[in-house]
């Protein structure tokens, strides 16, 4: 993976841009926003002479490093969602796109410090010393990241059809590297993950698997497009306390609780994961489900929608403890809480869920035996780092 010549970017960002608008306009002062070496894609700001208004105004250009198409298909995700009413401020506006050279140019969608992952912990991208907003404003904002999700997923049943068909006109070559992508192969490996840790594995554990990968590749009406990378690196606070969510390189068509589980498990998984209390995520989780069911009146029906839920955190679980070899060699800090907090924060709270061990309980045997075998070998483990507007 090579980045991506700013000039280059720009460049092609201004061609795009200019054809969209039938006017030649500026692209200049860009400020990058991405600054890992590993980056997936150039994220530039930048200011637009041009615009429709006639007046200076800024932008977002995306341009992917990977070379395999991976913005295309947040190309058509976007053209697909702008083209909804419902979806009105729930994402970017497109103001255009250049698929063959993967890149695309959004409505810039406010300031650094109100990035959700950044405005959570309490300042902007570059501030040392942040000062967090105060408990009740968290809160607000968590909950308002949970209806962003359900609307996400309410606004797009039933319309997939135009969702593919804008796809198929960009054609991306391949999916991203997320998890979400591979959760039904981290099902699969889970016995074998497991096998060394354990006296024996249970003999229904294989079956359970079996039946939990069925049940999230069977959504029935929960079929919806899913963002696929729902963490709060991927929200913007807007003017009203909403979340306006970005980052759409993982989105498909997917089971609603993919993304839906995101404050009873999901979150584990996010480069921000931190913790967050029992209580606020069922909350949380009550927040999204009362909201999704808003669009799809099948997310009232507690037997639909429980099994659903526990299907998904278990296979979250089971991408959770991918990790497990890495971990058990030594314990790495990933942003902030480590590989094992993560994995040991995962067992507990698959634990502390009813409605996946009375269904699934070779599985619920398994998380049981790795917390005692786990504990008695990583020894005591301090917890999850708390959200600093939480504290």
């Amino acid at each position: 993976m090579s980045v991506r010549p700013t000039e280059e970017v720009l460049s092609t960002a201004r061609v795009a841009l200019s054809a969209e608008l039938g006017r030649e306009v500026v692209l200049d002062e860009p400020v990058g926003l991405v600054s890992w070496d590993d980056r997936a894609a150039e994220v530039l700001r930048c200011r637009l002479e041009g615009s429709p208004s006639g007046e200076s105004t800024t932008v977002i250009v995306k341009a992917s490093n990977l070379g395999h198409g991976h913005v295309r298909r947040e190309i058509a995700a976007l053209r697909f969602l702008n083209e909804i009413p419902e979806a009105d401020g729930l994402v970017p506006r497109l103001l255009a796109a250049a698929p063959d050279d993967d890149l695309m140019v959004i409505s810039d969608l406010g300031p650094d410090d109100r990035w959700f992952a950044r405005w959570v912990e309490g300042g902007a991208r570059d501030e040392a010393a942040p000062i967090a907003p105060d408990v009740a404003s968290a809160v607000a904002a968590f909950h308002a990241h949970q209806r962003a999700m359900a609307r996400l997923h309410g606004v797009t049943q039933g319309r997939l059809i135009r969702y593919e068909a804008l796809l198929a006109e960009v054609a991306p070559t391949e999916s991203t590297r997320h998890r979400c992508w591979r959760l039904d192969e981290a099902l699969r490996a889970l016995p074998d993950e497991v096998a060394p840790l354990l006296s024996s594995v249970p003999s229904e554990l294989g079956r359970e698997l079996t039946v939990i990968a069925r049940v999230l590749d069977e959504p029935g009406p929960f079929l919806v497009l899913t963002h696929g990378d729902p963490t709060l690196a991927n929200g913007q606070l807007d003017g009203r306390g909403e979340i306006v969510l970005f980052d759409l390189e993982a989105v498909a068509p997917r089971h609603a609780l993919v993304d839906g589980s995101f404050a009873a498990f999901r979150y584990l998984h996010s480069m921000w994961a931190r913790r967050l209390p029992s209580r606020l995520r069922k909350e949380l989780q009550a927040t999204y489900r009362a909201e999704l069911a808003r669009w799809i009146p099948e997310a009232a029906d507690d037997a639909l929608f429980e099994e659903a839920l526990a299907a998904s955190c278990a296979a979250w679980l089971a991408g959770l403890l991918c990790l497990l070899p890495r971990a058990l060699k030594q314990d790495e800090e990933w942003n902030g809480p480590s590989l094992r907090q993560r994995v040991w924060a995962g067992l507990e709270h698959a634990a502390e869920m009813p409605g996946l061990s009375s269904r699934w309980p070779a599985l619920a045997e398994v998380v049981e035996n790795l917390l005692d075998r786990l504990g008695r070998e990583w020894g005591p483990l301090a917890p999850l780092p708390g959200y600093r507007a939480l504290r």
